[in-house]
């Protein structure tokens, strides 16, 4: 069992790198240049804007699943703590994950024209994780004397992390349908390249057999494959030449609408990072040719030595095929669905439902309600709650400033809970940046002005009028 533990865990915490929805995010709309990412319909109110590099788009998403205080309870009469795998146990559901997603924006520019409103960006991103497995826990934590005669069978030891960069074009324009209706369609296409990566085959698996003769396990690896790409160059002399360009090239696209219903209701929907990378440079596959193990058995958690252990695990890696083909992983789809309505001139309440893909497999469906409102030019503000399937219900907030042509962002995500009491943090969300937004005249005003040649105190609309042309 000793080695089965650890032989897992080396597998899949290597490869994690750390999905929360982002609704409070979604829920400004348009008002920052940022919000493309979540929908490529959304363009902000300005002729024209940019960004610092780095300081313009910073966010990150974190989950682990349980909180610090399900892993460390007090000892009754002292002021210690210890740790209580079991409790931590009870509190995983199947599917419970650990994650960490972000991105930097490293360039953001926008035009808007008559033709339509055209970006250009330069985005670092990552997203990793792992899915808990719950039944193989159960079997590490209570030991196997329950189980004799019986297999367990842990069926998914997905896990994985990847970080690329993207550079691309994006474009929006207004159409009317339905006579009197304005739709904003938009697309985005990115060209990607891959630093890293690292991923279980995604049909791995792990089958545990307790023999009711003499209590031996018999332990199966099914598919025990780990990919890998990149970390070798990372960490070699041409570092900044690899993470500048390399062999490992992908490509995906945005797309995304915005429907006026009418004056108070308004829908979207966007499905982003539909694509692909296919890693082709320095490649490293590893397979356990090893995949059946017997041990003996054991009573409980504490019949375990750690330090054998690991050491147990490193001679089961040392019997595995290596191997350096290329292979493809995709992106991650994202699909978010939201409706807004204005319940007051300044005051907008919002609905959300999203789907989060991930780059390892994992994907979380969640939903979200919250209310904005625009305090003059200079101030919006916007609070959600969050319900996503394998979280409890969270809370986020967020505000946009603007004064003049700076405008800076915040938004958080659960972060209350972490202020409040960070050994209760189980996820949080983070969004900040600064951007430079510059409105510009109205064109269509100064368009009429100049095309008329009548002063401005002549009303000449009864010329068009063919029901009074008898009055002329």
């Amino acid at each position: 069992m000793k080695k089965i533990i650890f032989s897992f865990l080396s597998m899949v915490f290597s490869v994690s790198m750390f999905a929360q929805s982002d609704l409070t995010f979604y829920h400004f709309g348009a008002a920052t240049p940022q919000s493309g990412m979540l929908n490529p319909s959304f363009f902000p109110d300005a002729k024209y804007y940019f960004s610092l590099p780095a300081l313009s788009g910073i966010y990150t998403n974190a989950n682990i699943g349980f909180r610090y205080n399900d892993l460390m309870v007090p000892v009754e009469g002292t002021d210690s703590v210890k740790v209580d795998l079991e409790r931590v146990l009870r509190k995983l559901k199947a599917g419970d994950n650990l994650s960490l997603r972000g991105d930097l924006s490293l360039l953001q520019f926008g035009m808007r024209t008559g033709a339509g409103n055209f970006s250009l960006f330069f985005n670092l991103r990552y997203d990793g994780g792992f899915r808990y497995p719950v039944s193989f826990l159960e079997y590490f934590i209570y030991g196997n004397g329950g189980l004799v005669g019986e297999s367990v069978e842990e069926e998914d030891l997905s896990g994985g992390g990847i970080a690329y960069h993207e550079i691309g074009l994006g474009y929006s324009r207004d159409v009317v349908i339905l006579g009197d209706k304005n739709l904003t369609i938009g697309g985005r296409m990115k060209y990607l390249t891959g630093l890293a990566h690292a991923s279980t085959s995604g049909d791995a698996s792990l089958t545990l057999f307790t023999n009711p003769n003499d209590y031996s396990i018999s332990a199966t690896f099914n598919n025990a494959t780990y990919r890998t790409a990149g970390f070798n160059d990372i960490r070699g002399d041409n570092v900044t030449s690899y993470l500048a360009s390399n062999k490992n090239k992908g490509f995906a696209v945005d797309v995304g609408a915005q429907l006026e219903i009418n004056e108070k209701l308004n829908a979207s929907l966007a499905i982003n990072d539909i694509g692909w990378i296919t890693w082709k440079q320095d490649i490293e596959n590893y397979t356990l040719t090893n995949n059946q193990i017997s041990l003996d058995g054991f009573e409980n958690l504490d019949d375990i030595d750690l330090a054998q252990a690991l050491e147990d695990s490193i001679d089961v890696w040392s019997e595995r095929e290596t191997t350096r083909e290329s292979f493809t992983t995709s992106t991650g789809t994202r699909i978010i669905a939201g409706a807004n309505y204005r319940v007051l001139p300044d005051g907008i309440v919002s609905g959300s439902l999203y789907r989060n893909g991930s780059s390892y497999g994992k994907s979380e469906i969640g939903f979200g309600a919250g209310y904005t409102h625009q305090f003059g030019k200079t101030l919006t503000l916007s609070a959600t709650v969050l319900k996503e399937q394998s979280r409890p219900v969270e809370a986020g907030f967020g505000f946009v400033v603007r004064a003049g042509a700076c405008q800076i962002y915040n938004v958080f995500d659960d972060i209350f809970n972490v202020v409040k009491d960070p050994a209760d943090f189980q996820s949080a969300s983070f969004r900040f940046g600064i951007n430079f937004l510059i409105r510009g005249g109205n064109t269509e005003k100064k368009q009429k002005e100049e095309l008329s040649p009548f002063p401005p105190e002549y009303d000449l609309d009864y010329l068009l009028d063919d029901g009074n042309s008898d009055n002329n």
